[in-house]
This record gives structure tokens, sequence and C-alpha cells, in this order.
């Protein structure tokens, strides 16, 4: 999706946990923000891995908890806030 997409700002990351951190390094190391379904990591080697390159990366992360209902609101947050393109609807995505 990023190749395809290469224009996004940021990405909801909420796929099978053990895919978490994998995913979230590389959209850092493209650039994108990153909100990311707990947990975050398995492993404490790959939390402080993701810290760093959040911190060189520059990008913004959060982690935390989303509801249905709440899915659209972030990404509506996401694109108020100034990303340019956001993931265009999270429950879309999650249904495929």
């Amino acid at each position: 999706m990023l190749d395809r997409e290469p224009d996004l700002d940021a990405v909801v990351i909420a796929t099978p946990d053990h895919t978490h951190a994998v995913i979230a390094m590389e959209a850092m190391r493209r650039g994108k923000h990153v909100y990311c379904e707990k947990p975050l990591t398995r492993t404490v080697a790959e939390a402080r891995a993701l810290a760093v390159a959040a911190r060189e990366s520059g990008v913004a992360t959060q982690m935390g908890t989303l509801r249905r209902d709440r899915a659209r609101r972030v990404a509506h947050r996401l694109r108020v806030s100034g990303a340019r393109r956001a993931v265009a609807d999270p429950l879309r995505l999650a249904r495929r």
C-alpha cells in the first residue's frame, strides 16, 4: 500500500498483532506518521528499535485501542490536522 500511495502522510495500523512492528518500522522509514493498535510490539527489542526509528525520522507516533465507532474520527482528525492524505477509510480496509 505504501508503494501504491506514496503521498500518504500517516497510516493507521490495525493488522494482526504480530505484524505491527514490521509495518510501523517501514512506515516510519518512509517518513509516515503512525497510529498503531495495541500492542505496538511483541518484544522490548522491537519497541526500542521503533523508538529509535521514530526519533530519527521525526514522525509523530501513537499507540492505542480503536473501537469501530472511533476509527473514522481518528482518520478525520488526521485529515483536519493537515495530513494531505490519511488512510481513506480504515473500516473499509479492515473488512477486506
